[in-house]
């Protein structure tokens, strides 16, 4: 197959449609909803799955995630607090395509300048008097096709175009037609396949079973390619010498300052008959010993579970021997695209999923009580033919993989 050079740099960030569509329906239309209230524009893929993963995991409130959004960078470029008038003109403009009547203005002025209501609940009486008009009023249907409209550019199509998302909103109105004639648009730029700038640009290293690590060209080696499909593709090409071939993001992290990454896939196993166990995905420790941190396994057999993916989260980093723990993630018998990923909570939590499992677990204490200068994370990702293998030999293929770093919104 030919190798080329990845077509995806105008993506940031997209995410797995399985992922999102998880979340509560009613949270996701809330989320839309707000983004569409406070930035005239449909939600990208990575800010949508941030504040979904607020809601569900910290139990924020639809609320608290409007209060959130006008402490961002984006709002504040947007609004004047010294400027009600525009304020309440946009929001009706953004949600309802209209201004609003003088009644209303006058009403909004006088409760927003008194401070009698918050900018927030403002959104939400907005929003939630025009889903009360009834399916024939003009403002239910405005609302109603920029979410379905916005919903499809996030989740259906995982975009994060920031500029595309307030121009699809932008040619929303009443009309069955502008909802036709915009997810029309939103195909046309859209790709099945997304890697983030960090993937893309990560250090490929293979290594021999009798070898050290080494640094390759992506281009020059038989182990790694992008399919003419677009999808990211390690192989050990039926050479049993091959210890891994994986992709290395030397962007690190610390337990400190990480509380806010997932790190997240699609993709597809084709393990030959004697492989017996496959990792493809770690985060992993920079320490002299280069000890692994968090890894998601294929494995043959282990505790009676045949076929199966292992979340393996080691509890010590040095050389006294391998002390994990390993969490069974379910039955996966290769060769079907699964979504997987491995998301740090608040510096203290680890949630990890796999195959449509998901556990959480508590970070063991020796990862969290590291000095600092020795609490350096970074990510790897591809083939590590890990445990017993007789004659490994397997393929994995990305359709979509993203590290998600959100440790700069608060």
């Amino acid at each position: 197959m030919k190798r080329v050079k990845s077509i995806f740099a105008f993506l940031l960030i997209t995410l797995s449609i399985n992922t999102l569509y998880a979340y509560n329906d009613s949270d996701i239309d809330s989320v839309t909803e707000l983004y569409i209230a406070s930035f005239n524009r449909a939600p990208d893929s990575a800010g949508l799955q941030y504040w979904l993963d607020e809601m569900e995991n910290n139990h924020w409130t639809t609320q608290m995630v409007a209060q959130s959004m006008f402490m961002q960078p984006e709002a504040n470029e947007l609004y004047d607090d010294n400027d009600l008038d525009n304020f309440i003109n946009s929001v009706y403009k953004n949600l309802l395509n209209r201004e609003p009547d003088s009644a209303g203005f006058d009403y909004w002025k006088r409760e927003l300048s008194s401070h009698n209501i918050p900018k927030e609940e403002f959104l939400l009486a907005i929003i939630n008097g025009a889903k009360a008009q009834g399916d024939d009023s003009d403002d239910t249907k405005v609302l109603k096709h920029k979410v379905e409209v916005a919903k499809y550019f996030a989740i259906e199509k995982g975009l994060n175009d920031a500029k595309l998302a307030k121009e699809i909103i932008s040619q929303i109105d009443s009309s069955d037609e502008s909802v036709e004639r915009v997810k029309s648009e939103i195909d046309s730029f859209s790709k099945n396949n997304s890697f983030s700038d960090e993937i893309l640009n990560a250090t490929l290293q293979i290594q021999y079973i009798d070898g050290s690590p080494i640094s390759v060209d992506k281009d020059e080696t038989p182990y790694y390619y992008i399919s003419d499909d677009g999808d990211m593709v390690f192989t050990s090409d039926n050479d049993d010498r091959l210890k891994r071939v994986e992709l290395r993001v030397i962007q690190e992290w610390g337990l400190d300052d990480f509380d806010k990454i997932t790190i997240r896939g699609s993709l597809k196993l084709d393990i030959s008959n004697d492989t017996n166990e496959v990792t493809f995905m770690q985060l992993h420790h920079k320490s002299r010993g280069a000890k692994p941190f968090v890894r998601l396994v294929w494995r043959r057999e282990k505790d009676g579970f045949k076929n199966s993916i292992w979340a393996v989260v080691r509890k010590n980093e040095d050389s006294s021997g391998d002390i994990s723990d390993w969490y069974y993630l379910g039955t996966y018998p290769t060769g079907e695209f699964i979504s997987a990923k491995i998301s740090v909570i608040e510096g203290s939590r680890l949630s990890i999923s796999a195959n449509n499992k998901n556990i959480e677990i508590d970070i063991p204490p020796y990862w969290r009580e590291l000095e600092y200068d020795k609490q350096r994370f970074y990510f790897k990702a591809g083939l590590y033919f890990s445990g017993d293998n007789e004659y490994p030999n397997a393929t994995l293929i990305y359709r979509s993989l993203l590290i998600t770093d959100f440790t700069h919104i608060k």
